[in-house]
């Protein structure tokens, strides 16, 4: 007889689950601290925040134009793209 195990009822299981998840947010958390103030900000705003603003809610609290808080955010993704790929070698 095969018996099924859930493993989200395995404590050691869920323990590494919460370390990985740790050391996720350690990552990100470092990454982010690698960006301007403003590419923060925006990265913030526009990917983590509960009410995620528009570029034009950005454009218009920065006084830049639509492209210009797109552009920013571009190079702030990849700013962040790359820190973590250097994290995690």
């Amino acid at each position: 007889m095969l018996t099924l195990v859930d493993q989200q009822n395995i404590p050691e299981q869920r323990i590494l689950e919460e370390e990985s998840e740790q050391r996720q947010m350690a990552l990100v958390q470092h990454a982010l601290a690698q960006l301007t103030p403003r590419e923060k900000y925006i990265i913030e705003a526009r990917l983590l925040s509960e009410e995620k603003a528009t570029l034009a809610d950005l454009a218009a609290e920065f006084d830049l134009s639509l492209e210009r808080i797109r552009q920013i955010e571009t190079a702030a993704l990849k700013k962040l793209k790359n820190t973590l790929a250097e994290l995690a070698h």
